[in-house]
């Protein structure tokens, strides 16, 4: 066969395949990653993006803070950032340490005004600190408790009150950041619609001239 037909034939197979495992390359899904998450994680219960939670001024909410590490490596440490709504969430201290967290070294930093900074380290050992399956299976481990004070001035303006956000790991090979990107708004529970609360009193007002108009005629009767 002439050799400029083989080569291009070649040259042709080449770019085939190249082009094969780009597309197969494509199709591929990212591997499962660590990652940061809070409980309760509310619902969508109004028309904007964020899932919300329905509270009545002065009762303490909870929020309880966790790592689901998917038994992919052990870590040195953990961070994340927490923000709130301080014009709606008063934050109770001192907050609660997660009675399963792995780690013997806890600490935070204050950013600014609703804003915090949590990280949970293993001093001893840097590259990282085993962390097994919890009994009953899982790899998920409460790292913090927050008890909130709910507010008086609650606004349903569709913005986060409740985040966490940056989180990272310190692993054998280096930090990386990890998932970490929940947000949740809290608004009042909705009063009883004005109109029910009309029906209701008109019905009472019904029933009583009724109770009123039955007695006279029921004295009446007697005479």
């Amino acid at each position: 066969m002439n050799r400029k037909i083989v080569r291009s034939l070649l040259a042709s197979s080449a770019i085939l395949l190249f082009s094969v495992a780009n597309a197969l390359a494509d199709h591929i899904p990212p591997p499962p990653a660590p990652r940061i998450q809070f409980a309760p994680v509310g619902a969508q219960l109004d028309g904007d993006a964020i899932d919300d939670i329905l509270v009545t001024p002065g009762q303490t909410i909870q929020f309880r803070v966790s790592i689901d590490t998917l038994n992919l490596a052990n870590f040195g440490s953990v961070s994340y950032v927490l923000d709130w709504d301080v014009a709606e969430l008063a934050l109770q201290f001192p907050t609660g340490i997660g009675p399963a967290n792995p780690f013997p070294t806890h600490g935070q930093t204050n950013l600014g005004i609703g804003s915090m900074n949590f990280t949970h380290i293993n001093t001893r050992d840097q590259s990282g600190v085993p962390i097994p399956s919890i009994a009953g299976g899982g790899f998920v481990y409460t790292l913090d408790v927050f008890n909130f004070t709910v507010l008086t001035n609650l606004d349903n303006n569709g913005l986060s009150d409740v985040a966490v956000s940056q989180g990272s790991v310190n692993t054998a090979i280096g930090f990386f950041e990890i998932n970490a990107d929940q947000r949740v708004e809290v608004q009042p529970v909705p009063e009883p619609a004005v109109g029910m609360l009309s029906l209701v009193g008109l019905w009472f007002l019904i029933a009583a001239s009724r109770r009123r108009r039955l007695l006279k005629n029921s004295f009446r009767w007697l005479g």
